[in-house]
């Protein structure tokens, strides 16, 4: 909970998470609670996310990861106060582990704007990397 001095608003954010690993897989859930953002009264933004990966060869894991946030509507609108920011996410890969301190993912995403009229987002990634 974080308070403003000035500001009748108090701004509180809840998160939840559970999830399962093991050597073979893994998955988890989590839902989070953003009310009064911005310190504004009733601008809420709430979310969950659905995450996976599964070894498919000894270095070899596949993922996929599903986002999906949203805002409240505010009395007297009809429409989600944060709508340009409302989306639903996805994202889908494979990753390689030639050695114990190198990984290279390639993945795609997607991102699917809640309101009508906004572009679709799609990229590709290749990501390496080198830890020490």
């Amino acid at each position: 909970m974080v308070i403003s001095p000035g500001r009748q608003s108090v701004s509180q954010q809840q998160f939840f998470f559970a999830g399962y690993s093991n050597k073979i897989f893994s998955f988890g859930g989590e839902y989070a609670m953003h009310w009064n953002r911005e310190f504004q009264d009733n601008h809420d933004v709430y979310g969950f996310s659905i995450t996976g990966d599964f070894l498919i060869l000894p270095a070899t894991r596949i993922f996929a990861r599903y986002d999906k946030i949203d805002s409240n509507i505010l009395s007297g609108e009809s429409v989600p106060w944060n709508l340009a920011n409302d989306e639903t996410g996805l994202i889908a890969g494979i990753e390689y582990i030639p050695i114990k301190n190198i990984k290279i993912a390639a993945n795609y995403q997607d991102h699917y704007p809640a309101a009508k009229n906004a572009e679709l987002a799609s990229a590709l990634f290749l990501n390496i990397e080198a830890s020490f």
